[in-house]
């Protein structure tokens, strides 16, 4: 599978065992952002992400990284509760199904590890 140069999904930015927040992870070409709640927490260069990893315990849903010392743990699929991201027109639903966001999480697997 090769993966496209510009890639957006929607994302759950999970905190300690029970919070999330909603955004965006995109990849433009070779740039990682990671929007959330509308405020940008990183926008850094694909060799700057590091420790990626899918733990098998999640089923593909979830991501964890660090960047630039911090460390993010993302979900693919909307956690039960959990709000929806905002509308940005981008073409996809705003509740990640489990099986779209597994999908998510592989297409992602693949253009981060």
């Amino acid at each position: 599978m090769c993966m496209p140069t510009s890639f957006e999904s929607p994302v759950w930015l999970m905190i300690g065992a029970t919070q999330t927040r909603p955004g965006y992870l995109t990849l433009d070409g070779g740039t990682l952002t990671l929007e959330v709640e509308e405020k940008t927490l990183f926008d850094v260069q694909l060799h700057q992400v590091e420790d990626v990893t899918f733990p098998w315990y999640y089923f593909g849903g979830v991501a964890k990284m660090s960047v630039e010392g911090e460390h993010y743990r993302l979900s693919f699929v909307q956690p039960n509760g959990a709000m929806s991201p905002y509308d940005r027109s981008a073409g996809f639903d705003s509740i990640q199904s489990i099986g779209s966001g597994r999908a998510a999480g592989k297409a992602w697997k693949e253009a981060l590890t």
